[in-house]
C-alpha cells in the first residue's frame, strides 16, 4: 500500500460506504488468491455476490 492507496482510502471513507459493499467490490476485483482469503472471511458477502453474478449472466 502507498500513500494514493490511504488517500482514496480516506475518500471512500468519507463517503460513508457501507462496510460490506467495500468488501463487494474486494471480491470483484480479488485475484485468486486474494478471493480465497476474502472468501473465507466474509463467506455470506462472497456467496451473495456470486448469487448476484450467476444472475447477470443469465
Amino acid at each position: 500500500m502507498n500513500q494514493n492507496d490511504f488517500m482514496l482510502a480516506l475518500t471512500l471513507y468519507a463517503k460513508s460506504i457501507p462496510f460490506h459493499v467495500l468488501i463487494m467490490a474486494a471480491i470483484l476485483t480479488a485475484n485468486e488468491q486474494e478471493e480465497k482469503r476474502v472468501r473465507k472471511c466474509f463467506p455470506e458477502i462472497w456467496q451473495e455476490v456470486q448469487t448476484r453474478s450467476d444472475l447477470g449472466r443469465k
